[in-house]
């Protein structure tokens, strides 16, 4: 499957690995191309892709994805 890619303020180009929409905001979670264990947590704003406000919000943005990782780990291991 192929990801979509995006340029980000750095000229580094990530691709979306994620998507999950909270509260009427959609976290985008990007892995660098190149270098994998460079990643990166936007949010869209209109068409514009933005950085977290603050840790609270980086906090929850890797809560959100860590439960539906979880969630599907467990639906895995249900299913088997």
């Amino acid at each position: 499957m192929e990801k979509e890619l995006v340029t980000l303020e750095n000229g580094k180009v990530y691709a979306i690995m994620d998507e999950i929409q909270k509260d009427s905001i959609k976290y985008l979670y990007l892995v660098n191309i190149e270098d994998t264990k460079d990643y990166a947590i936007r949010k869209e704003e209109g068409d514009l892709l933005v950085g977290l406000e603050d840790e609270k919000e980086f906090r929850k943005a890797m809560d959100l994805f860590l439960q539906k990782q979880l969630a599907f780990w467990n639906k895995e291991i249900e299913s088997s």
